[in-house]
């Protein structure tokens, strides 16, 4: 798909809105997405090792440990295989959303399964990979056992563009650097992100 454009409240690139020109694929992202971040300052550097075979690396959900920073491992987790399972589903042009519903639910899987189901019916897929930075923890809560995680990164979508049936790219537009938000829930004893958005190129300085 066009390369996804989540800025701000305006969605993902290589997903596009019906009757307008294609966009990267997040941009309808950022038009829909609702961006929830807790108001803690305090910041947790990821751990973990990345995830086999994963096209975004992934901190390894440590289960031997049962404390508050395994928790925080597993939501940083979820967190990122939601983005690897949406580049892929994207990349296929499908609108499949049973391995995003792994690791997402809320406002978060509705506004990513809108953008996979628009960039179908439009004929577009993405193709390449978005870098992913190591993200940062914004906020944890309760601090002794983490429930909600904020948190926070930086998606280079550059080199991740949408294209049509043809194999034509679906515009011209270049990416970049993008800020992208998410609340990570344990519901359950399952971590899922609940709430998704990303901001326009230059918002990651």
């Amino acid at each position: 798909m066009p390369t996804p454009d989540l800025a701000g409240p305006t969605a993902a690139r290589g997903l596009r809105f019906r009757s307008r020109a294609p966009m990267r694929p997040w941009t309808w992202l950022m038009v829909l997405a609702l961006v929830t971040l807790a108001g803690c300052t305090a910041e947790h550097p990821p751990a973990g090792a990345p995830a086999p075979g994963a096209s975004l690396r992934a901190p390894s959900p440590s289960g031997s440990s049962a404390g508050p920073q395994a928790e925080v491992r597993t939501a940083l987790a979820a967190y990122t295989n939601m983005l690897n399972a949406f580049v892929a589903a994207s990349n296929a042009g499908s609108d499949d959303t049973t391995a995003l519903a792994n690791y997402a639910t809320g406002s978060a899987l509705q506004v990513l399964s809108k953008g996979l189901a628009d960039n179908k019916a439009n004929g577009l897929h993405s193709q390449g990979t978005p870098k992913n930075e190591p993200p940062q923890v914004t906020s944890v809560a309760p601090a002794s056992a983490p429930t909600s995680v904020s948190v926070r990164s930086c998606l280079d979508d550059s080199r991740w563009l949408l294209h049509r049936a043809n194999g034509q790219p679906a515009n011209n537009t270049a990416g970049g650097r993008r800020q992208a938000t998410a609340e990570v829930k344990k519901t359950d004893g399952v971590w899922k992100v609940d709430s998704f958005g990303i901001r326009g190129v230059g918002t990651c300085t």
